[in-house]
């Protein structure tokens, strides 16, 4: 069974920002292809390859035929914030968790709102931010370490910053400063 290498870039020129998906065969080309990117004058923001299976690239590439975006990664962000949503919705008597996503400004958040008897509630349950290649924990009302979930999901420490953390502390966490 023969792999196939997605790579997928996340290029600006000037103003315009914009996801590529290559679909190459052999992996030596994917250098080449990060330096063609570079030398025609886009500004690669966030590379990421993965390797995939006949299954997966036929996925793959349904999705991308419907117009839609198989970024693993911003998918990643969303299963998190859905599994989150339907653990709130069990739990809360009156209120109900909203999934919001805005993948092209990198936005990935999950609000509580609704009557609890006579006072309406709405608040920021956790806030997930793409910013300047790395990702953003803006805040977290849960139980769940969503900064290990991100790392167990294969996010590596160093591109995780505790935003809802004070600046001055970040640097003894073991994630990004920022």
């Amino acid at each position: 069974m023969s792999s196939f290498f997605a790579l997928i870039l996340k290029v600006q020129y000037s103003t315009f920002m914009q996801r590529i998906t290559f679909e190459i065969e052999k992996a030596d080309d994917l250098q080449l292809l990060l330096l063609l990117a570079q030398r025609i004058g886009l500004k690669v923001i966030s590379p990421f390859v993965r390797v995939m299976d006949e299954q997966e690239r036929q996925r793959h590439l349904a999705i991308i035929a419907k117009g839609g975006d198989s970024s693993p990664n911003e998918s990643m962000y969303e299963a998190i914030i859905v599994e989150n949503a339907k653990m709130y919705n069990q739990q809360r008597d009156g209120l109900e968790a909203k999934v919001i996503v805005d993948s092209n400004g990198g936005h990935y958040q999950l609000l509580n709102l609704g009557w609890r008897k006579d006072d309406y509630q709405f608040y920021v349950i956790f806030h997930l931010e793409l910013k300047d290649g790395k990702v953003w924990l803006q805040e977290n009302r849960t139980a769940v370490l969503i900064a290990k979930e991100l790392v167990e999901r294969g996010i590596p420490k160093e591109d995780i910053v505790l935003g809802l953390q004070e600046p001055e502390l970040r640097a003894g966490s073991g994630y990004a400063v920022a």
